[in-house]
């Protein structure tokens, strides 16, 4: 891979826009230019968010910045004045670092580049992803002179605020939340799953009250009919014997059907009242 190839990143595939029938060009990134600098509110979020995840123990981190950015929107400017001195600086900082990058080699060679990937001079495709390396202020370096040891950028920026962003305690903060998210996460899909298994027994249920109401109500209509064919039965046996055979037989109209049915077996075992019977009796049509 070129010098200059390495000097940019592509970060978008060759693709046609839906209905336009026009080839979009991949996108080109300078990974070699210098960052853009960090605003007032970052360098107050970073500075102070230990602190307000100790005063906010029972909040999330999204509730805990809505904390912070409502402070920040009421803090006077005298209190804001060193995260504005660090964001000024910052800027500053990156002005002259984009100048002078603006005037290397490095840049002039991403842009050739950029405009023979967009004339179509040079495909795109053939350059694979240039690979970031991390970032160093160019401008400081730790004390000592020439060869001395150049600090991160983090070092760079604790040592001009006086704080260190992202601290230990954030960080542990975050991992801790993001750890409670996970349990809650798995919590919540084991809720479900028995929600799940709560509604299944509750349809099942359903369908069981369903059929054991029909079942009830089939055999309340069977015990009607029932019901109803021994009343014309009684009326029927009743009408065809006369008020003697009935008084021999201990029978009349308030007897119930069970009762009736018992007194005529009772009376077939008797000769006489046997013959009476059959005389009284023998062809009655009960469908009548």
């Amino acid at each position: 891979m070129s010098s200059r190839e390495s000097s940019v990143e592509i970060e978008e595939a060759n693709s046609s826009k839906k209905g336009s029938g026009k080839e979009r060009l991949k996108r080109i990134r300078d990974v070699n230019a210098p960052r853009r600098p960090t605003t007032s509110f970052n360098f107050f979020m970073k500075h102070m968010s230990g602190e307000y995840i100790k005063q906010n123990p029972t909040k999330v981190l999204g509730e805990v910045i809505k904390v912070m950015s409502k402070d920040w929107k009421d803090m006077s400017e005298d209190a804001k004045k060193p995260y504005n001195e660090a964001a000024r600086a910052a800027r500053e900082d990156y002005v002259r670092l984009l100048e002078e990058y603006q005037n290397s080699d490095n840049y002039r060679e991403y842009l050739q580049l950029k405009s023979d990937i967009r004339s179509g001079r040079v495909n795109s495709a053939a350059i694979p992803k240039a690979a970031k390396h991390p970032r160093r202020h160019p401008s400081i370096s730790a004390p000592g002179g020439v060869g001395s040891t150049r600090m991160t950028k983090k070092e760079a920026k604790a040592q001009k605020l006086g704080f260190e962003i992202f601290t230990e305690e954030f960080k542990k903060y975050n991992a801790r939340r993001d750890n409670e998210y996970k349990a809650l996460r798995r919590s919540v899909a084991k809720q479900e799953e028995e929600l799940e298994d709560l509604e299944e027994r509750n349809q099942k249920l359903a369908e069981k009250r369903v059929k054991l109401r029909a079942e009830q109500s089939e055999a309340n209509f069977q015990l009607d009919r029932a019901e109803k064919t021994m009343a014309r039965y009684k009326a029927v046996l009743l009408r065809h014997l006369p008020a003697r055979v009935q008084s021999l037989l201990g029978i009349n109209g308030d007897s119930n059907f069970e009762n009736i049915i018992s007194a005529l077996q009772e009376g077939k075992a008797n000769p006489d009242t046997n013959a009476l019977l059959k005389k009284h009796i023998a062809g009655i049509d009960f469908s009548a």
